[in-house]
Order: structure tokens, then sequence, then C-alpha cells
């Protein structure tokens, strides 16, 4: 029966134990795994420690043809900006929430999104840019 279904859209929701709490290996493997299966992922909620959401940003390269939804987070207030890859797309990205991303408008994420209905940038008045 479920050979005969429509693909369902793969729902990755985090949201993290607490501050400075680092993910569990067996919670990062399967975050992981889930973000490579990246024509199936049509929901992304993450947040946590700023080290390991990292490294789920650097995972989130290429196009989610099925994403709609994006919020990424981290935990605690940050001294540094969190960048998408330049390679990520959505083309049917309806809410995009970053918490201490740069972000910029004429990003090639913003360009190709054309449902975006919500789109919130939020930073910390402490989160300040620092060149590397």
């Amino acid at each position: 029966m479920l050979v005969h279904s429509p693909h369902l859209p793969l729902v990755l929701d985090y949201l993290g134990k607490g501050p400075d709490t680092n993910i569990a290996a067996e919670d990062e493997e399967q975050i992981m795994l889930a973000l490579q299966l990246w024509d199936c992922v049509g929901w992304i909620r993450l947040r946590m420690p700023f080290p390991n959401l990292q490294k789920f940003i650097a995972a989130v390269d290429g196009e989610f043809p099925m994403l709609e939804y994006l919020y990424m987070a981290p935990e605690r207030k940050c001294f540094r900006r969190l960048i998408l890859p330049d390679t990520f797309r959505a083309p049917h990205l309806c809410h995009l929430i970053l918490k201490s991303f740069a972000l910029s408008m004429i990003s090639p994420l913003l360009t190709t999104a054309m449902r975006l209905v919500t789109l919130a940038s939020i930073h910390s008045p402490n989160c300040l840019h620092r060149s590397k």
C-alpha cells in the first residue's frame, strides 16, 4: 500500500534540551540522515547550541524541492552570525525564520523562493558580525 501512496513530506523538529546542552550523538546522526533526504524534507525547525547548529547548516546544501518551512536559531545569544550556504535553494519555501543569521536581500535563496509569505530575520542586540 505504501508503494502506491504519495510521498509525504518529512518533518524535522528539534528544539534542544536547554541552553549549553549539546545534542545526543544519536539525535545528531538522525538529523544529519534526515537532511540527506533533501527531496523529502518539507519542514525544518532547529534550535540548538551554536556549534551544533553550524554542522547542520553546512548540510543544508543544494535544492530542497519540498521544503515549505524553515526555522533555525541558536539557543542562546551569540556573538557571531550564521550563514546559509549560497547553494541552498527551496523553491516552495513559504515561511523562513532565522535568528542570528546574516541574510542578504539579494540572497539566491530569497530570489528563488517565489511562495515566501513569512520572512523573519531576528538579530539579538549582542549578535555582532565579526570578520574572519
